[in-house]
């Protein structure tokens, strides 16, 4: 069983390690490059900063959208491979400077602190949030929820040897779900089943699983009827959404920052969901809806292709 564990993190290292091999480019080919996650939100944001830039100024982007997950993102924006990509405040806090959550702090305290040391350590810069949070939270059926009487995450102890749970390979990974145990006082019987997160809603409308880890901007979340449950003792941090660019890019290209800080504010929680929505169960292309939702901000004039 040791080996066998020891060849899987082999595995991994080695995996994590051509995945960031794959990401060095010839800067001859593009002047920005623009990076996302591997999930629906990540990719439409890479989109909106792409387009943004590329309709706005006389810049050559480079996608690198869906990299999969925080670390590849992160090492490759640290390591000059990545430009710009969109992060969430409480990732930078919890998974990228390991700091561990203080509920007494605010959304405003964490951006403070996420943004100072970003900006001393690797000389990246935190813009200021797109205006909606992404928190992560646990999330059932809404009849099934019902029946059990479960309206918080405490209230699952009653029924943890029997809930069959399915959450994201990188939800598995990060601190919350290490330290859940150590918040909430108790566990699960059962292993978690990985599953991609486009994938975890079918399942729990499905009945394949009976608790997911949700993201707080999915449309599915209405569409599915389904019970977010209140983190009723604070384990998850804020997430604000914010757009991450490395220092260089902005004194080599003053006219991103103010173009960039356009977004500010932009984005509601109501937003980000229906552009999520029409992405994961409409099937539009991420890029087709990034380019409707800057054309109705007016960040951008309409183009033939505008609302495909």
């Amino acid at each position: 069983m040791r080996s066998m564990r020891k060849s899987v993190g082999i595995i991994l290292i080695l995996a994590f390690a051509v995945g960031i091999a794959a990401l060095v480019i010839d800067r001859r080919s593009a002047d920005i490059v623009v990076g996302s996650k591997h999930f629906t939100e990540q990719k439409i944001l890479g989109e909106i900063i792409s387009q943004l830039i590329e309709r706005r100024t006389k810049l050559k982007v480079r996608r690198r959208l869906g990299l999969q997950g925080t670390k590849v993102a992160f090492v490759a924006i640290r390591e000059g491979n990545l430009d710009i990509y969109p992060e969430y405040t409480g990732t930078a806090l919890v998974n990228i400077l390991e700091r561990k959550y203080d509920p007494n702090q605010s959304g405003e305290q964490i951006l403070a602190y996420v943004r100072a040391r970003f900006r001393d350590k690797w000389g990246i810069s935190f813009l200021e949030p797109m205006g909606f949070g992404n928190t992560y939270a646990f999330a059932m059926r809404e009849q099934h929820a019902r029946k059990l009487s479960i309206e918080k995450v405490s209230d699952l102890e009653r029924y943890a040897a029997e809930l069959r749970l399915g959450f994201d390979h990188e939800f598995t990974t990060r601190p919350e779900h290490e330290r859940f145990e150590e918040i909430y006082g108790f566990t699960f019987s059962k292993d978690a089943i990985k599953l991609d997160p486009d994938l975890a809603y079918k399942a729990l409308f499905n009945s394949s699983v009976d608790v997911i880890d949700a993201f707080s901007t999915d449309g599915r979340i209405a569409a599915y009827n389904i019970r977010v449950l209140e983190d009723d003792k604070n384990l998850f941090p804020p997430y604000d959404a914010c757009v991450v660019v490395r220092d260089e890019i902005l004194s080599e290209y003053p006219e991103l920052k103010t173009l960039l800080a356009e977004l500010g504010g932009l984005i509601s929680e109501k937003a980000m969901q229906q552009m999520n929505y029409a992405v994961t169960e409409e099937l539009r292309a991420p890029a087709s809806v990034a380019s409707k939702f800057l054309v109705s901000r007016r960040l951008v004039p309409q183009t033939a292709d505008s609302d495909d």
